[in-house]
């Protein structure tokens, strides 16, 4: 990794490697963009602008296989 630029580093998000095969996901810059001009107001407006927002939240459980035996939680196991 030292032979990678700082700025290309940035740019990763999350490397994967399972046996061979490296998965590199990237940032995804426009929707980065398009979401700071949104908060910004540099956009124009909606036409159903009365509507609600909806934003997108992804949660990954806990790795069952990485829990102590007997505990079906985390909370369980901090107890």
């Amino acid at each position: 990794m030292s032979e990678i630029p700082d700025h290309a580093l940035r740019a990763i998000k999350k490397i994967s490697v399972r046996g061979d095969d490296v998965t590199i996901e990237m940032h995804d810059k426009v929707a980065v963009l398009r979401v700071l001009a949104k908060a910004a107001g540099m956009l124009e407006t909606e036409k159903d602008q009365e509507r609600p927002s909806i934003v997108g939240i992804n949660m990954k459980g806990p790795d069952p296989a990485l829990m102590e035996p007997g505990y079906t939680t985390y909370e369980e196991a901090d107890e």
